[in-house]
């Protein structure tokens, strides 16, 4: 029981800005934004790009915002952020599918006559 009275009287604040080594303010706070690099951005519409093309042009659009978030993710690993979101879109199909009570082959045959 004497841990718990141990645990209880600590100043969190205090330990925590022990921890990072300073009066915590840093560049990392919650919610702020880090900018890209211009090398960052170049980066990042090639990958874009790269990740686009991997993708059958049958299959609905990707958004720009969808690809580079999961590029930002898998810091810009192509075939990772291809792998996650052709995962995404199969799941989010399915269950559109379901949703309106049709088989992928319909959806598909379907998407097919709209073109």
């Amino acid at each position: 029981m004497s841990r718990h009275r141990l645990v209880k009287g600590l100043d969190l604040e205090d330990e925590l800005t022990d921890f990072a080594g300073g009066d915590g303010d840093d560049d990392y706070e919650d919610g702020a934004e880090t900018e890209m690099t211009e090398e960052d951005k170049v980066q990042m519409q090639r990958c874009t790009t790269q990740v686009r093309n991997a993708f059958d042009p049958n299959m609905p659009p990707l958004s720009d915002k969808e690809i580079q978030d999961s590029l930002w993710y898998y810091y810009y690993d192509v075939g990772k952020t291809v792998h996650w979101l052709q995962g995404v879109w199969v799941v989010l199909y399915r269950a559109t599918c379901k949703l309106v009570n049709i088989s992928i082959r319909e959806a598909f045959e379907y998407q097919a006559k709209q073109e």
